[in-house]
């Protein structure tokens, strides 16, 4: 399942605390304050985004809480996130995390983002192996470019995917479950036509220092074989996505016949 935080968090969440906050120490009446609760075990969804936040252990006594921005603060670590046995959704992107202990408890955690951090191995992503309801990482955030240094490492994606089988959607990325063979084939799509295109760019380098007495086509790619493998994996993709639409629109019509016999039962 992919999560979009922000639609659950309400706008008055999202506004300027009351407060200072210059020591980056997070107390109970700053979390008071940012969700406009009385008691913070009432509190389910919070964003405390860009507020210099570095000492998060008053973040233990919210154990009502379900969706949780922290992203874009100088955080270090987890620990006090640990009781918060009821989180769904957990945004800790761009801090300063190295170590995931604390987040082995949270067994109703579902999606998890932990882009522009510290995360240096694989072996740091073990605490979330008993999180079976977890279905969504990002370790990486391909639009802005900003990951995690173990994203360096070439066949990281592999090596989180056998750790953590559970998975659906890595990176934004769509790697299980229905769409997931549509997804990869267009983001192949994608590679063959850069890498044909850094080819044809080094023929076209070879072919100014050729010779003169070869000839001017000698080393050109031509047109028709250059774009067959990416016409043939666009097709595929484009038939396989009509599969997909011709199976909702077929189950959505199952489901209104069925509910129209029972209507008139």
């Amino acid at each position: 399942m992919e999560f979009n935080i922000t639609k659950f968090i309400p706008s008055w969440c999202s506004a300027v605390m009351d407060g200072e906050n210059a020591d980056g120490v997070l107390t109970e009446q700053f979390l008071k304050s940012a969700s406009n609760e009385f008691d913070v075990t009432s509190i389910h969804t919070i964003s405390l985004a860009q507020q210099s936040i570095t000492d998060i252990s008053a973040i233990a006594r919210c154990i009502g809480l379900e969706r949780l921005d922290l992203s874009h603060n100088a955080i270090t670590y987890l620990q006090p996130i640990s009781s918060l046995t009821n989180l769904l959704v957990l945004d800790v992107s761009d801090n300063k995390i190295s170590s995931l202990c604390g987040l082995e408890t949270l067994e109703r955690l579902e999606w998890l983002n932990l882009a522009g951090n510290m995360i240096g191995t694989i072996e740091a992503l073990r605490s979330l192996v008993s999180l079976q309801n977890l279905s969504s990482i990002a370790l990486r955030d391909p639009v802005r470019d900003v990951g995690n240094p173990v994203c360096m490492r070439q066949s990281y994606k592999m090596l989180v995917l056998k750790l953590l089988p559970q998975l659906h959607t890595l990176d934004h990325e769509i790697v299980k479950g229905p769409n997931a063979e549509v997804f990869v084939m267009m983001k192949e799509i994608k590679e063959d036509l850069a890498h044909r295109n850094a080819a044809r760019d080094e023929v076209s380098a070879r072919n100014v220092a050729a010779p003169a007495e070869v000839p001017d086509d000698l080393f050109m790619v031509k047109r028709d074989d250059e774009l067959l493998p990416a016409e043939l994996h666009f097709r595929h993709s484009a038939s396989m996505s009509q599969q997909l639409n011709a199976k909702g629109l077929q189950l959505i019509s199952e489901a209104k016949e069925r509910l129209s016999a029972t209507e008139h039962v």
